[in-house]
């Protein structure tokens, strides 16, 4: 929050007056107009302040156009309990597929769903720091999330950009879906070694029109 400057502002930072909200999301209040937001907490799963929803609606000042942005952490497969934790992210990409409807029927806009998904294209191909993780790549929510939306990754026409290509193709645990009639430009993937010691993800980001 320190760094913001005085473009940016964090849609919900607060859970309450004890507790933070892990999932927020950042906007530049020069380029979007927040009309409308909201935060959710998944019935089951970790009580950490990730395992939420935030979501805004946002005009485009440049066009007056809404889109609707979502930020969401699922729960991960711990060790020892593979099949109960499945189970719990199962249930929470239903609910965020379940919200995602309801905004997008309530709003008639484009769904914009960011966030740290815990779960890959696949399990038995290396990610992109070359470890396979099988079971634990949780495939199967993947999967139910990427069958009722769109992975901009694999649009059609959306130009990858990415330093090293062997990152590109690997599967992650973070994805950038949509829902309704947008097209994605341009899908990021910083893959430098400024990230190395401030996450063991890559960062993403993708360019819309809509």
């Amino acid at each position: 929050e320190a760094n913001l400057g005085d473009e940016y502002v964090v849609l919900h930072p607060d859970i309450d007056i004890f507790n933070k909200n892990k999932t927020p999301i950042i906007y530049n209040k020069d380029k979007l107009m927040l009309m409308e937001s909201g935060y959710y907490a998944y019935k089951e799963g970790d009580e950490n302040g990730c395992r939420a929803i935030t979501w805004g609606l946002f005009t485009v000042q440049a066009t007056g156009k809404y889109v609707i942005v979502t930020n969401t952490h699922l729960n991960f497969i711990k060790d020892g309990q593979e099949s109960k934790s499945l189970e719990i992210m199962k249930s929470q990409a239903e609910e965020l597929i379940s919200k995602i409807n309801e905004l997008y029927g309530r709003y008639s806009c484009p769904v914009i769903a960011c966030g740290d998904y815990n779960s890959m294209e696949s399990g038995d191909t290396p990610d992109a720091f070359g470890d396979e993780y099988g079971v634990r790549a949780a495939k199967d929510v993947y999967d139910k999330l990427a069958a009722a939306l769109t992975d901009v990754k694999f649009m059609q026409d959306t130009d990858i950009i990415c330093a090293d290509e062997s990152i590109a193709a690997a599967p992650s645990w973070d994805h950038i879906f949509l829902k309704g009639d947008a097209t994605a430009d341009k899908f990021f993937i910083v893959d430098g070694q400024a990230f190395e010691n401030v996450s063991d993800h890559y960062a993403i980001f993708a360019d819309f029109k809509f």
